[in-house]
């Protein structure tokens, strides 16, 4: 027969036992939702960092339009290549080179004239959604090159000194010239998909004398 202090020890040891078990499961559960709430952390922390790096880099080449807001001139239209490196999926670092060719208004002097432009432009872009859809604010900084050529005519007379007769005698004239002038603009845009990228933008050129203003849309293909 089982005394009763051996009963008495029994039950202390069945006590003790299942206080270790239950002292067990809290440990084992406490270590099992610490490492729920290291990965939590862990994830959300992975998710920001990937979210804030997220990236497009990308290459695009369009065609633009233009208008001169300056008298003399007219439409322009011409060409641009360029790039955006991601710094994040809202914000963009940009360089763009382009070649513009201007219209003139001919007021019957000149018998050639061109006056044609190089943009050369580094720039930022803000993406209000993301930098594969939606709208973005969009300005830039760099130098225009400007190279001008025109051809005309002058017309002299040589007067015979004996009958006053007047012999005309033209002279075609060519003149060319090229300069590099700081400029800046600042405009915005719509990207349709990832690929289709339409723009606006307003560009001041800094002239001896003044300012060359004109706006340009451009429609562009993201590679």
């Amino acid at each position: 027969m089982i005394t009763q202090k051996e009963l008495r020890s029994n039950k202390k040891m069945i006590l003790g036992v299942t206080f270790l078990i239950k002292n067990c499961n809290i440990i084992k559960n406490s270590i099992y939702y610490e490492k729920i709430n290291q990965n939590y952390w862990s994830n959300s922390i992975n998710n920001y960092v990937y979210k804030q790096h997220t990236s497009t880099s990308k290459i695009f080449w369009g065609g633009e339009l233009g208008f001169a807001l300056e008298d003399d001139f007219g439409f322009m239209y011409g060409v641009s290549l360029g790039g955006e490196f991601g710094i994040n999926d809202k914000r963009g670092i940009t360089g763009q080179v382009g070649y513009i060719l201007n219209t003139f208004v001919d007021n019957g002097f000149f018998d050639k004239y061109s006056f044609n432009m190089i943009p050369l432009q580094l720039g930022y872009k803000y993406y209000f959604d993301s930098n594969t859809s939606g709208a973005y604010l969009h300005g830039q900084l760099g130098v225009h090159v400007l190279m001008s050529s025109i051809q005309y005519t002058l017309t002299f007379y040589d007067i015979d000194p004996v009958t006053f007769q007047q012999t005309p005698i033209e002279e075609k004239i060519s003149e060319s010239d090229s300069q590099t002038n700081l400029s800046a603009s600042f405009g915005g845009g719509y990207i349709v998909n990832e690929n289709i990228d339409l723009g606006f933008r307003f560009n001041g050129i800094l002239v001896d004398g003044g300012n060359f203003n004109y706006i340009a849309i451009r429609a562009a293909y993201n590679f």
